[in-house]
């Protein structure tokens, strides 16, 4: 338990100091963040499969963002993402239309492959989720649930078509959230 509370203090310094400017590449390198990357899911993920991760009960959140810009250190990098839509609300009841700080260790950033004005679906658990100073900060973990969301001109293609489809099914489904 006292590693549990030795990572959350680190996460909490290094997310106090990090806010996506140059002094932040200095301050970053002492977060301690998961040690697994969770790269960004490849292929097409159907219907059943999005619904049954969005509505396990250790996901806290499922958002719709869109990737504003990033800081990038040697140890850690930051992303400033708008939250688009909420597909799930958790423990950050104000996400809609936020940006919202997401770090991760550097060693992931080719797992995540983030790129700037692109969207994406994002689901977490609560554990990822921290408050500083009436501000929502996420970590990109190993239990991260990352997918590219295509653009509706992307989605007349063959190659995204599949992925834009499931991804609007999800988000009509979960406006009546999950079942029971």
């Amino acid at each position: 338990m006292d590693g549990v509370v030795v990572w959350w203090t680190l996460l909490l310094l290094a997310l106090h100091a990090l806010s996506l400017s140059a002094e932040a590449s200095s301050a970053a390198t002492s977060i301690d963040c998961p040690e697994k990357c969770s790269p960004q899911r490849r292929g097409v993920s159907d219907i059943s499969a999005l619904s049954s991760q969005a509505c396990k009960p250790s996901i806290d959140y499922v958002y719709k963002v869109r990737v504003e810009d990033s800081e990038k250190t040697m140890h850690t990098d930051g992303y400033r993402l708008t939250v688009e839509e909420v597909l799930k609300p958790g423990t950050d009841a104000e996400a809609y239309g936020e940006q919202r700080v997401f770090i991760s260790r550097s060693a992931c950033r080719s797992d995540l492959e983030l790129e700037p004005g692109k969207t994406y679906l994002v689901m977490g658990e609560a554990e990822s989720v921290k408050e500083l100073k009436g501000s929502y900060h996420y970590v990109f973990g190993e239990h991260t649930w990352l997918e590219y969301w295509p653009t509706e001109e992307e989605g007349k293609s063959a190659a995204h078509k599949a992925r834009l489809e499931s991804l609007q099914q999800l988000l009509q489904d979960m406006d009546f959230g999950c079942p029971e």
